[in-house]
């Protein structure tokens, strides 16, 4: 089952890359503009969770301002904040400094 399981993830890799791009892209070629970048990202959850195995008993996201906050802990936090609705991914400040990961946060457009 061990070996079904890393194989499928290594078929869904090029997906979740292909989606990655799409908001690098998008964002380098059309502007800023992050109510697209949370659709995309949101499709993207919404195909990863089920693909992976993650069941999610659906709620009814907020409808009017408040915070959500993952604990981190997982690393499924903010994969699962995404997947319903729609929110503005906060970080803290050093994180824009790492160099892969914070010129991918500055792309999805993280605030800090």
């Amino acid at each position: 089952m061990k070996k079904l399981r890393a194989f499928w993830r290594l078929l869904y890799s090029p997906y979740t890359t292909f989606k990655i791009s799409q908001i690098i892209l998008s964002s380098l070629l059309m502007g800023n503009d992050i109510r697209r970048s949370m659709q995309i990202r949101q499709r993207w959850a919404q195909h990863l969770l089920p693909a992976i195995g993650v069941r999610i008993n659906k709620g009814t996201p907020p409808d009017f301002p408040c915070i959500l906050m993952g604990n981190h802990r997982s690393y499924l936090d903010p994969v699962l904040l995404v997947h319903d609705a729609n929110v503005y991914r906060v970080s803290k400040a050093e994180v824009a400094k790492w160099p892969i990961i914070g010129f991918s946060a500055q792309s999805f457009r993280v605030l800090f």
